[in-house]
């Protein structure tokens, strides 16, 4: 990263970097928990300050390793993003004084806030892209006063896709080719690897929120169906509300699949874990991870699966299309069926050497392109 002109102070080396993030750890972020880990990473290199939602039980101001976290706002808010955004514009000024440059994760009122504050003070702003169908260009361009939208967002010093499908969006809503950059979430193959005993295949796990976004009800449906064939059968369900806890529809979505997990024949097949800081737990427990989402970037979910030695499953996406090649490292379900998604764990289930080796090349190819240290060392060396 450039640091910002004037800004280094004498006998600090280290580059100071605001990091706004309206979810961030222990709060539930895929994105979140990946910043979370490349802090960890970058504590000799830089200085961080990381501006998040706050929670009732959660401290406003809490030092970590590598920088301190700054809470604002509250994640129950009726619009959660909105006075977040109002906070960031209430702080920011405040903290760009002590700031080389800034980092935003994904594409909200926040992310608008600090781009045009940042140009107010000609201050390095980089925009992490996040998800497919959400903050892309081509779906923010559809958006109510996306022209606005993409007018701030182009003004960014860099925006930082995780696929190439995503950089291709953003170059064909006129986007410069040369403030785009092109870097895949990386996860953490140390804390995410194999058990040392082979888990069993007719365990499966899903990561992510009980929201409707993520087609959840399909593994409860596949379920249903197999579990007359396959009695030992066991689903896991890794993940808080999510947007349930301030989205009306969201919520009625979690309530439903709560529901179905404590009646016949799912009474005892589904395990409800709740939000876990730490879900490889439960990955060095199971065999299968399934991924059903309608939309996704680059999913940290999937990734960390891969890396934890599963047979990944998921939805056909771009960016799971960027990561799995079909019946090789993994397997991408087409349909958006119960139907559909039963078929492939039956695959696993009765085909199990084959799935164990599918496991190995998920697991090799994390190591071999997706390893955190590499992305985070890629992340350093432009801005």
């Amino acid at each position: 990263m450039s640091r910002h002109a004037g800004a280094a102070t004498s006998g600090n080396t280290r580059t100071r970097v605001l990091l706004v993030a309206p979810l961030y750890p222990p709060l539930h972020s895929g994105a979140g928990r990946q910043a979370a880990s490349w802090l960890e990473r970058t504590t000799a290199e830089l200085d961080v300050t990381v501006l998040t939602l706050g929670r009732p039980d959660l401290p406003e101001r809490e030092a970590v390793p590598g920088g301190t976290v700054l809470r604002v706002g509250s994640v129950g808010a009726r619009r959660p993003a909105r006075a977040f955004g109002l906070a960031v514009l209430r702080r920011l000024p405040a903290l760009l004084r002590s700031t080389d440059v800034v980092l935003v994760l994904g594409v909200a009122p926040a992310t608008y806030a600090a781009l045009a504050l940042c140009r107010l003070r000609r201050m390095p702003c980089l925009v992490k892209l996040t998800l497919e169908g959400e903050d892309d260009p081509a779906t923010l361009a559809r958006k109510t006063g996306g022209g606005r939208r993409l007018a701030l967002l182009r003004g960014a010093t860099r925006v930082v896709c995780p696929t190439q499908r995503m950089a291709d969006l953003a170059l064909r809503q006129g986007f410069d080719p040369n403030r785009l950059m092109v870097i895949p979430n990386g996860v953490d193959t140390e804390r995410f690897h194999p058990p040392d005993e082979l888990a069993p295949l007719t365990e499966a796990v899903y990561v992510g929120a009980l929201e409707a976004r993520k087609n959840v009800h399909l593994l409860l449906d596949a379920a249903e169906t197999l579990i007359p064939e396959f009695p030992d059968l066991r689903l896991h369900l890794v993940g808080g509300e999510g947007r349930a806890a301030h989205v009306p529809e969201d919520a009625a979505y979690a309530a439903r699949l709560r529901e179905r997990a404590g009646k016949p024949p799912l009474q005892g097949r589904v395990v409800l874990h709740g939000r876990l800081d730490n879900p490889e737990t439960v990955l060095r427990e199971v065999g299968v991870f399934f991924l059903p989402s309608k939309a996704e970037g680059l999913p940290n979910a999937l990734l960390e699966a891969m890396a934890a030695g599963l047979v990944p499953a998921a939805s056909d996406l771009p960016g799971v299309r960027e990561v799995i090649e079909q019946g090789r490292n993994g397997i991408v379900v087409e349909e958006p069926t119960g139907d559909a998604w039963a078929a492939a764990w039956r695959e696993i289930l009765e085909n199990p050497d084959e799935a164990r080796a599918i496991a190995e090349k998920a697991r090799t190819r994390m190591t071999d392109h997706f390893c955190l240290a590499d992305t985070a060392a890629a992340s350093g060396s432009d801005g």
